[in-house]
């Protein structure tokens, strides 16, 4: 399962405009989506509900390949992969050829879900 998020003043959350990350889950071999939500933040309190529920909808993946950011780097991340037996593999940096499915899904959100206040 790959994991993303992608962020934009999508103004969904509340009026006032702030930046709203978008955090999704890819099964890799199908392109399901299983889960995905919008936070106000992007760290890992944000993103461990996203994964549960992801799990909760799709089941254990046997390995999760995320985002080379701080927030997906945490300990506690680490140890929540440990602990379930998933193996957290890290995105090279500079190199978003692996993440290809998931940017795919985000172009589609983009061009046909959201409105953006500025187009």
């Amino acid at each position: 399962m790959q994991k993303d998020r992608q962020s934009k003043r999508h103004g969904l959350l509340d009026r006032s405009k702030r930046k709203t990350y978008l955090i999704a889950f890819i099964d890799d071999a199908t392109r399901v989506i299983p889960y995905a939500a919008f936070s106000l933040a992007e760290n890992t309190r944000a993103f461990l509900p996203v994964f549960k529920q992801a799990i909760v909808r799709r089941g254990l993946p046997e390995r999760l390949y995320v985002d080379n950011g701080s927030s997906y780097r945490s300990n506690h991340l680490s140890l929540v992969c440990a602990k379930l037996g998933v193996a957290l593999i890290h995105a090279r940096p500079y190199r978003p050829q692996g993440k290809g499915k998931i940017e795919r899904w985000f172009k589609t959100v983009r061009g046909q879900l959201l409105i953006l206040p500025d187009q």
